[in-house]
C-alpha cells in the first residue's frame, strides 16, 4: 500500500517538473521566434569605417546622400561634423528614412550636441523646445515629431560617446501608425560598435 502511495506522489512530481520544463520550452521558443520575426524581410547596412549598421525593411532603396552647397552655406559647422548621411526609401509610397553619423568630439549629451552643432539660435529655438529625452539601445537620444499639411515627421538625435546620429522620418498621414512603428524598428536597430 505504501508503495503505491509513494508511486502516486512521485508520478504526480514528475509530471509537474515535466510540464514546467515543456512550459519553458515552449516559451523560450515562442520568444526567440518573436524576436526573429522582427527581422523577417528586412537587410543590414553597414559602415564598417564608421563602425555601425542598421536594419532597414527590405523593400527600401537605399542611397549615400551627398553634401549640397545648401548645406555648406546654412550650416558648415553641421557639414563638418557630418561622416555620411543616408537615406531609406520605400518604393510603394512615400515613407523616407535618414540617417547621418556625425562626430561628437566634446563627447555632449543630445540636448548640448543639437545647440551646438546648429550653431543657429533659430533652428535651436525651434528644435529645444520640441525635443523630448528618451532612451535607445542604452544610449541616451531625444526625439520630437510633426505634422505640416500633408506629410508627417520624426526626428531623433543621439549620442555615442565621440558619435551623433541624426534620424529624420517622414511619410503621409493615411500611413503614420504603421510608418511610426518602422521608423521605430528602424532606430532601435541600430548597432554601435
Amino acid at each position: 500500500m505504501r508503495k503505491s502511495k509513494y508511486r502516486k506522489t512521485m508520478n504526480k512530481k514528475y509530471t509537474v517538473i515535466a510540464t514546467i520544463i515543456i512550459l519553458a520550452i515552449a516559451g523560450g521558443v515562442y520568444v526567440w521566434r518573436k524576436s526573429t520575426d522582427f527581422d523577417k524581410g528586412w537587410k543590414t547596412y553597414r559602415n564598417d569605417e564608421l563602425g555601425y549598421s542598421i536594419k532597414y525593411p527590405g523593400d527600401f532603396t537605399v542611397k549615400k546622400i551627398e553634401i549640397t552647397d545648401y548645406d555648406r552655406e546654412n550650416n558648415p559647422r553641421r557639414v563638418e561634423l557630418e561622416k555620411e548621411s543616408v537615406s531609406f526609401k520605400n518604393r510603394g509610397r512615400s515613407l523616407v528614412f535618414q540617417v547621418s553619423v556625425l562626430d561628437n568630439p566634446l563627447e555632449l549629451s543630445p540636448q548640448e550636441w543639437v545647440r551646438w552643432a546648429w550653431n543657429d539660435p533659430l533652428q535651436n529655438e525651434l528644435i529645444a523646445g520640441t525635443l523630448n529625452d528618451i532612451s535607445i539601445s542604452e544610449m541616451v537620444a531625444i526625439a520630437t515629431e510633426g505634422t505640416q499639411e500633408e506629410t508627417f515627421g520624426f526626428l531623433v538625435y543621439l549620442v555615442n560617446g565621440k558619435k551623433a546620429f541624426d534620424f529624420v522620418g517622414g511619410g503621409t498621414p493615411e500611413n503614420r501608425q504603421e510608418d511610426e512603428l518602422i521608423f521605430n524598428k528602424f532606430v532601435k536597430s541600430l548597432r554601435v560598435d
